[in-house]
């Protein structure tokens, strides 16, 4: 049976009822549609959606479309409430039952519109979830990328030649890091806007993802920058030595010659022997103060 054929039989039927037995079955039509539509309305717009969970999202854009099918598939009905008020027009409640079909029509249009209007909301929400989900992997590659190269590299060597390479490394991976700042800050602006547009909803699972993200990224950087105080002190250490050994090699120096000359002259011995203690003991205490400072 077609629904136009089944709505001209329901016609039918109630042409031949008696007015009571209208009235009271258009009273008991208006209060149960009434009555759906707002238990669905309220469901709807008390259920608040994970924003940036795509799923969850989705299964909720079914329940949407789902209740605009159930809602254009009621319509009918007040079609039906129309005929049913207009054969009851010999009946002193005509108005009274008019103005009831209008008041159910215009709650139906209402809730229609609301629902209408969340489904433009989260479809929007889709594509703006779809959009962070994507910057999030992003970030998230970049930063395990970034992690892996910290982890692999050497600690600060011992020779002045692979300090300076490793000084160069540093450098340009610090350079690196701090460009990448730019794409944090922006990933934050857009969690935020996202928090703002959709504060209605749970924004739980954005927040604690680009707080992780920006954990992340807070202790790579802190980790390049210990290791380049690591690296500048490894370089001042190896310089200290050189300079240390500098004067080691002009002390036996003048060593060797006080001997050569103790050797031609021996009652300089002492006095040789004298000197370079004093020396060595001068050196020391210099190299004590370089240290302290």
């Amino acid at each position: 049976m077609t629904e136009w054929s089944a709505r001209a039989s329901t016609r039918r039927r109630s042409s031949q009822q008696s007015p009571a037995a209208l009235l009271a079955h258009f009273d008991t039509t208006v209060l149960q549609i009434r009555d759906w539509v707002s238990v669905e309305v309220d469901m709807l717009r008390t259920q608040a959606v994970a924003v940036g969970d795509v799923d969850d999202i989705l299964h909720q854009l079914d329940k949407q479309k789902g209740v605009l099918r159930e809602l254009e598939q009621k319509k009918p009905q007040l079609d039906e409430l129309l005929h049913t008020a207009e054969s009851l027009k010999g009946t002193e409640n005509r108005q009274q039952l008019h103005g009831k079909v209008t008041a159910l029509r215009e709650h139906w249009d209402e809730a229609n519109a609301r629902v209408l209007q969340r489904k433009a909301q989260l479809d929007a929400m889709l594509g703006d979830s779809q959009r962070y989900e994507a910057r999030r992997r992003d970030a998230d590659a970049w930063l395990s990328r970034m992690e892996a190269r910290l982890a692999a590299m050497q600690p600060p060597a011992n020779t002045a030649d692979v300090l300076e390479m490793q000084l160069r490394e540093q450098k340009s991976f610090h350079a690196e890091v701090h460009q990448y700042k730019h794409q944090i800050e922006l990933f934050g602006q857009l969690t935020q806007r996202l928090i703002a547009v959709y504060r209605n909803d749970d924004t739980t699972r954005i927040k604690r993802s680009t707080e992780a993200i920006n954990h992340r990224y807070n202790e790579l950087n802190n980790s390049i920058v210990a290791r380049g105080k690591a690296l500048h002190s490894a370089v001042s250490s190896l310089q200290n030595f050189d300079r240390s050994l500098e004067k080691f090699v002009a002390w036996l120096s003048e060593a060797e010659s006080l001997l050569d000359a103790a050797e031609r002259d021996p009652h300089l011995l002492k006095v040789s022997v004298s000197s370079l203690g004093k020396c060595y003991s001068l050196q020391l205490i210099t190299r004590h103060r370089s240290q302290d400072t």
